[in-house]
């Protein structure tokens, strides 16, 4: 816990907030059902990859090593950095193994993602038959 101010109070679970969105498409429930449903018991050796980017990652460095965990103590890091400026990743799971698949690029557009997207799917297109080629 963190002790703040005079009192040396700590903030219990209490004190932190989410938030959250409700979806307003009447067939949201039916969708997500779907979904989940691909997810948990995909249809005939199908295999499922779930894909997302995270754009504008800040690739940073302290400026001292960081300090390692120690008996009853926390990492410890400093407050400073140099930035090396950013980058673009682009990332897919495969469902059933748990595999992570990643790649960097210095810019977002649409063509990488594509790339990378194709570069995920090649390994299983055996299985899947013919791919369409774009």
């Amino acid at each position: 816990m963190i002790k703040t101010g005079r009192s040396g109070l700590s903030p219990g679970p209490w004190h932190r907030s989410g938030t959250f969105k409700i979806s307003k498409d009447p067939a949201f429930a039916e969708k997500a059902a779907d979904v989940v449903g691909l997810y948990l018991a995909p249809p005939g050796g199908a295999v499922v990859l779930s894909g997302d980017e995270k754009t504008r990652v800040q690739a940073l460095d302290r400026t001292q090593p960081v300090l390692p965990v120690a008996f009853a103590a926390t990492e410890k890091r400093t407050h400073d950095y140099v930035r090396h400026g950013t980058t673009n990743l682009f990332a897919a799971l495969n469902v059933m193994t748990g595999e992570v698949l990643g790649e960097c690029k210095p810019n977002r557009n649409g063509a990488n993602f594509l790339a990378f997207l194709k570069k995920v799917v090649e390994p299983h297109a055996e299985n899947a038959g013919a791919l369409p080629r774009t």
